[in-house]
């Protein structure tokens, strides 16, 4: 897994995303290097 990008846009909020590549488990002639997978999270603190 690779961290891609890891922010703060707006001060408040903290956002990351991060990507691999999954291979099929029986070897395929479609997919040979693989399919990146990406997934972006984004998280809100509020304080009172």
């Amino acid at each position: 897994m690779t961290l891609v990008d890891a922010a703060t846009p707006d001060g408040v909020s903290a956002r990351v995303t991060v990507a691999t590549v999954w291979h099929p488990p029986v070897s395929s002639l479609f997919v040979p290097d693989g399919v990146r997978v990406e997934a972006t999270a984004t998280s809100r603190t509020v304080l009172r």
